[in-house]
């Protein structure tokens, strides 16, 4: 037995086994849906609770292949939740090029518009603006190409095969520098659904004292009408202490819908901060409520 664990530490030692990267963190805390009235210990951030595996190989040449795969447990209990085993797994090769990558994680069309226009880049259920639909976001089966950055620009295009008419296609451009954001993505046949297309523009700005956001989707569907959502955001960082707040209208694509939300998020150290949350939903005039008071650790 010694024998092994000698040679087993002798391999890790000279590098035959890959190097794997292990980061992401867990938010846990009191949380209210908005209109259940139900109080339960969870999340309410559900991509702020996950384990994140990252390997990564010099091939030479200038290239370099990626691995990363990240699981997303329950934080009340433990489980697997709502969520595949390996909620995002892709493989990539990168280099001068751009990179090309295969598998499911959030697509370039998703991670623009979700991450510039959210207050706290917050994808939970208190979120104010829901930003990219379903399709936009983390998809199965695709394959991805993303450009290397020229002068603050990148552009990405994601495709996933499918039969027939139901393939879908997402492209898109960023446009990031200083303190300016911007991106504009088109989505087609999102979620896998025929004639379900989507176009979204975001945009963020920070003023030093405040971080200004801005975002909007037109949801396009073959059998109904049109749904515009827009969404503002801000925040205001005060020490330790960052207070945002935001609105939205057609909420999540939902006509009739309008979500106002607050967050302040105290940081007792670069990894650990308290947070308390705050989001009024009215649906078509019906209103309702939720709220989160919980604490998020990251590693």
């Amino acid at each position: 037995m010694k024998k092994s664990l000698v040679a087993l530490a002798a391999l890790v030692a000279t590098g035959a086994f890959a190097q794997v990267t292990i980061t992401g963190g867990i938010q846990t805390g009191l949380y209210k849906a908005a209109g259940t009235g139900t109080s339960l210990v969870g999340t309410d951030q559900n991509s702020a609770t996950n384990v994140t595996l990252t390997s990564t190989e010099d091939l030479g040449g200038g290239l370099k292949a990626t691995f990363m795969g990240q699981m997303r447990p329950n934080a009340a209990d433990g489980t697997q939740g709502a969520y595949n085993y390996y909620e995002q797994i892709k493989g990539a090769i990168s280099g001068n090029f751009g990179e090309v990558a295969f598998g499911r994680f959030t697509t370039f069309a998703g991670g623009n518009g979700g991450g510039i226009a959210r207050i706290f880049a917050d994808d939970g259920a208190l979120k104010a603006y829901s930003g990219t639909p379903s399709g936009s976001g983390r998809t199965s089966g695709q394959v991805q190409y993303t450009t290397p950055v020229f002068s603050g620009v990148q552009a990405g295009f994601a495709y996933v095969p499918t039969t027939g008419a139901n393939t879908q296609t997402n492209a898109g451009v960023k446009y990031a520098n200083g303190p300016l954001t911007v991106s504009y993505t088109s989505s087609k046949n999102v979620g896998g659904t025929a004639g379900t297309d989507a176009d979204e523009i975001a945009g963020s700005y920070n003023l030093g004292p405040a971080l200004l956001r801005v975002g909007q989707t037109v949801n396009k569907s073959a059998s109904a009408a049109n749904i515009t959502e827009t969404g503002y955001g801000v925040e205001v960082p005060m020490g330790a202490m960052t207070l945002g707040a935001a609105y939205a209208n057609n909420a999540g694509g939902t006509s009739g819908q309008k979500n106002t939300a607050l967050q302040a998020r105290y940081a007792l150290s670069k990894k650990t901060s308290l947070i308390a949350k705050y989001l009024g939903k009215d649906a078509s005039g019906t209103k309702t409520n939720g709220s989160f008071y919980g604490m998020q650790i990251t590693f």
